[in-house]
């Protein structure tokens, strides 16, 4: 998935990962339709996920290493609406030494175009000594198994 304007947006099968988030009616703002920053909450939950069910890794206090989203682009395609069931798709396109590109989509349910995007740049991240670290190689196979050769 590529950000270039001639190249199509991504498409519900471009993703192997879901992560389902409901709206709620405080995600609302007084137009009534979901709130921008609500979309970047909701990415934030499938990243996590991904993490979490992909790589068996939770991000949460005292952790020694993880990842830190370092850069994100989003594009806001369509409005959306409470009440909606949502589908955050989330991928890893690209893995580096120590970086990583992370696309994620939100979907209404059952359809295929997206009205959310984004793409992101990841940092595989030293906490304690606060500076960035290769990918573990444990962390690497487990995004490479689950991605099937996808990876740029």
């Amino acid at each position: 998935m590529s950000s270039n304007k001639d190249q199509t947006k991504p498409q519900r099968s471009d993703y192997r990962f879901f992560t389902p988030v409901p709206t709620r009616w405080g995600d609302a703002d007084a137009l009534g339709h979901i709130n921008n920053v609500m979309f970047m909450r909701y990415i934030e939950s499938g990243r996590l996920d991904y993490f979490a069910k992909v790589c068996s890794l939770l991000l949460e206090p005292g952790l020694s290493q993880g990842f830190v989203l370092a850069s994100i682009k989003v594009d806001f395609i369509d409005q959306v609406h409470h009440p909606e069931q949502l589908m955050v798709g989330t991928s890893i396109t690209r893995l580096g030494g120590s970086s990583f590109d992370i696309d994620a989509s939100i979907f209404r349910e059952e359809e295929d175009n997206p009205a959310f995007t984004s793409h992101g740049i990841g940092v595989w991240f030293d906490f304690i000594n606060n500076k960035s670290q290769a990918i573990p190689d444990e962390i690497r196979c487990q995004i490479v198994n689950f991605e099937e050769g996808s990876l740029t």
